[in-house]
């Protein structure tokens, strides 16, 4: 279920044992990194498909998890904002030191994202190496 990020509150998000100032500003750190603080204010059945996509980013963001799994998490956006979005999870990745296992169709996608890249056939891992 994908919620915007103004509804977030420590009990619903499962942001709890911090301070809301503490809260408040992950969201906003988060919001700024996904170029979506313009949205912080609507609720999810106002958002776009690439919007949504970018707010359950957020909120995965905003939890701290040691492990992001993400299905396509770019596949909804326009060339120019996946690309910009490219670089910022790539730099969130080195800068929270989390794992990001991310599922993509998109070659470039893959390449220019992952330290390793496995490639599936049929639900079996085929090969698994380096970008180069």
């Amino acid at each position: 279920m994908c919620v915007a990020l103004s509804t977030l509150t420590p009990s619903s998000s499962g942001l709890t044992g911090g301070p809301d100032a503490e809260i408040k500003d992950r969201v906003g750190r988060a919001a700024r990194t996904l170029l979506i603080e313009h949205l912080l204010d609507r609720k999810t059945d106002r958002l776009s498909g690439d919007e949504m996509q970018r707010v359950s980013i957020g909120r995965a963001i905003v939890r701290k998890p040691r492990v992001f799994l993400m299905d396509e998490p770019l596949s909804a956006l326009d060339a120019k904002l996946r690309e910009a979005l490219r670089t910022e999870l790539k730099n969130l990745q080195m800068q929270l030191g989390a794992t990001f296992l991310c599922v993509t169709h998109d070659q470039i996608e893959a390449m220019s994202m992952g330290n390793k890249v496995g490639v599936l056939n049929h639900g079996r891992i085929v090969q698994i190496g380096t970008p180069h």
